[in-house]
């Protein structure tokens, strides 16, 4: 019956008033806890565990896997919400073809890459050719996905490792993003092909030594000279700085009152010179750089025409960071990395609750 009170009668003791002493209210508190905890509310509570396969072990460690038995058989935890039903089939085609690829090809050498500090160059060709370099970008050979497509491989690409993805994510949201959002035609097809087919790679300098998260201070300048523009200026943090065929370089034009814009400038010209930033304790498998430009001169078509302020190398952040506007439900670098965290616990745990139990039987 709906609200039947079950268990051995509790003496009704009232409860706690202002005045009584502090023993007379615990007494009461702990009372009232009891018949709360025997009251029957006649609505059963969610239970989820019939979405999970039992995980249980023969033996007699089985006591230490009772606590996880509503983990699924195979600990896909990237599934707990039965997400995947909100997925069409090209999304579902993306996100799992992101995840065979990072499964085959990084997984098995990222641990070495890690420890020795080393970008796998020799993946970029293959990640090309899945469509991986500008994949939310139509036209110039690149793939054309919907964010939440977009979203989903950089989510795959970020359970391989941070510093890989966040090459992927420089040389799409960072390169060639502001190339085909502000660039001419001329240089959209001089550009973007190759980037998308990995032939050419790109660097974002925005941060500098002194300002990184306030890039409205930056002190890089350009000066515009009969049809040339110099740049001067030093820029830090840079991934794939020193691997680059073309940085895209933000600077304050003196000509127009400071005002900031960006530039295509080659790598190999004179005066530009890049060098790796070593001992990083994180995103150790991606090239990291600081750049420096000294007299640089650039020819005037060299300008991304469309930029102007600030406002222009913010919305390459906020492409490179979440696919665009509708990608925003995939902060990859948070969920992604948290769930093979997750799986790989999931991994180790049963042989970790063994050990315990061996250990425990010697006491």
């Amino acid at each position: 019956m709906e609200g039947a009170h079950v268990g051995p009668k509790l003496p009704d003791v009232g409860h706690p008033q202002l005045g009584d002493t502090k023993k007379e209210a615990q007494v009461k508190n702990v009372v009232h806890g009891r018949m709360a905890a025997c009251t029957l509310t006649g609505v059963p509570r969610p239970c989820y565990r019939h979405m999970f396969a039992q995980r249980r072990s023969p033996g007699p460690a089985n006591r230490f896997f009772r606590r996880s038995s509503c983990l699924p058989s195979n600990f896909a935890v990237s599934n707990f919400i039965q997400y995947d039903s909100l997925l069409t089939d090209e999304e579902r085609l993306v996100r799992d073809t992101t995840r065979q690829f990072i499964e085959d090809n990084l997984v098995p050498i990222i641990e070495e890459c890690n420890r020795a500090g080393r970008f796998p160059r020799e993946l970029v060709k293959p990640m090309a050719d899945l469509g991986f370099f500008g994949a939310s970008l139509k036209g110039y050979g690149c793939a054309g996905m919907g964010n939440v497509e977009y979203g989903l491989m950089t989510q795959e690409l970020e359970r391989g490792d941070s510093g890989v993805r966040s090459f992927v994510s420089v040389q799409s949201g960072l390169c060639m993003y502001p190339i085909y959002e502000f660039g001419s035609e001329e240089q959209k097809e001089t550009w973007l092909p190759p980037m998308q087919k990995g032939e050419k790679l790109g660097c974002f300098g925005l941060t500098e030594p002194d300002f990184g998260s306030n890039p409205g201070g930056m002190r890089t300048r350009a000066k515009k000279v009969g049809n040339e523009y110099v740049l001067n200026g030093e820029k830090m943090w840079i991934t794939s700085g020193t691997i680059a065929d073309v940085a895209i370089i933000w600077a304050k034009v003196e000509n127009e009152k400071d005002k900031i814009r960006g530039f295509l400038v080659e790598t190999d010209r004179p005066g530009f010179k890049a060098d790796d930033i070593h001992g990083k304790w994180s995103l150790r498998a991606s090239v990291t750089s600081g750049l420096a430009l000294q007299d640089v001169h650039i020819p005037e078509a060299n300008l991304l025409p469309k930029t102007g302020g600030l406002k222009s190398p913010l919305m390459c952040l906020n492409q490179a960071s979440h696919g665009g506007r509708l990608a925003r439900p995939w902060p990859a670098m948070t969920v992604r990395c948290n769930i093979r965290c997750c799986e790989n616990s999931g991994a180790i745990s049963p042989s970790l609750r063994t050990s315990s139990c061996k250990t425990s039987s010697r006491g």
